[in-house]
């Protein structure tokens, strides 16, 4: 019998494809711990250290450039 679906896998799955690939190299992209009108947070692991951190993905409508 199949497993089945984990809703939080998948909302993580939609996001990873969004991260830099510099990040996803680096970091295994863990769960969506939080979120915002403009961003959210999610729990990542170093890939080497197997620390854990957080990383914030601001939206990029929302981005404002530098001034």
């Amino acid at each position: 019998p199949s497993k089945p679906s984990n809703p939080e896998r998948k909302k993580v799955a939609k996001y990873r494809a969004k991260f830099d690939p510099r990040v996803t190299a680096k970091y295994e992209i863990k769960a969506l711990i939080g979120r915002g009108s403009f961003s959210r947070v999610f729990r990542v692991e170093h890939r080497s250290t197997r620390q854990p951190y957080a990383i914030k993905m601001i939206e990029t409508r929302y981005r404002a450039g530098r001034e």
